[in-house]
């Protein structure tokens, strides 16, 4: 099962999602749609307010998963803080490797990425940083 989590919102939805609001993909929103997609936006404050956001349920997949796979991800340290963060000391995550890709980063900052979702997560797991994809 694929779950895709947003944890800063997302700007609208596509007509598979079966939401309110779609905006067909290429179609130009009007000032309306571009009012209601703006509000699915959150801040960093917002993303990380349990009571704004989803993001204990992101939390919750994130350390459940047995594969993780980051897709256009930037890596800042707080991001990655906000997604590894909230869970008990004694709680074992069930990840055992981690996908990402790095288009257009140096191989030394690929690294770097590898180094910190490594120190996050658990020593038990493999990353796999991709830069060429």
């Amino acid at each position: 099962m694929l779950d895709v989590h947003h944890p800063y919102g997302k700007v609208g939805a596509l007509p598979w999602m079966g939401q309110a609001g779609v905006i067909s993909y290429g179609v130009t929103p009007n000032v309306m749609q571009l009012l209601d997609i703006s509000a699915q936006i959150r801040t960093f404050n917002k993303g990380n307010d349990p009571s704004a956001s989803d993001i204990n349920a992101i939390r919750t997949a994130v350390n459940s998963a047995q594969r993780l796979v980051f897709l256009g991800f930037a890596f800042h340290r707080l991001n990655l803080v906000l997604l590894f963060s909230g869970l008990p000391p004694e709680h074992q995550s069930k990840t055992q490797s981690v996908y990402a890709t790095a288009v257009g980063l140096s191989s030394s900052d690929s690294q770097q990425i590898r180094h910190e979702l490594f120190n996050l997560e658990n020593s038990l797991m493999t990353v796999s940083i991709f830069e060429w994809i």
